[in-house]
């Protein structure tokens, strides 16, 4: 592939077929290539470019990572509210279902009175 890639491109290239391109030390390579011949604004603005990518990526796993230990708390409100619901079915006393599910009297009340 190599040797291809050295025989199909020159200074007036301007595509590579896909075939190259999957091979991940020939795109570094003409991603090098493209970067050396860049003016110095172009490559600063390149550079900005990737900058601008790099951080929104970290926003964007910021993000997920939150969101995600909000739905595990979210999830075990509700598994917690669902237990309580169902020991409240069998008759459990409300000072039982309290102690066991860490919910308020108030919390146990309010299911109780959905039932």
């Amino acid at each position: 592939m190599w040797l291809r890639f050295l025989r199909e491109t020159d200074e007036k290239t301007t595509t590579v077929s896909k075939e190259l391109l999957d091979v991940p030390e020939i795109a570094e390579a003409i991603t090098l290539a493209k970067e050396s011949a860049y003016t110095p604004s172009e490559l600063t603005a390149y550079q900005s470019y990737l900058d601008r990518v790099s951080r929104e990526k970290t926003l964007m796993i910021d993000k997920f990572a939150e969101g995600e230990t909000v739905g595990k708390a979210r999830g075990e409100e509700l598994a917690t509210y669902r237990i309580a619901k169902s020991m409240l079915k069998r008759g459990v006393e409300i000072h039982i279902v309290m102690e066991d599910t860490g919910l308020t009297r108030e919390e146990v009340a309010k299911i109780k009175a959905s039932l």
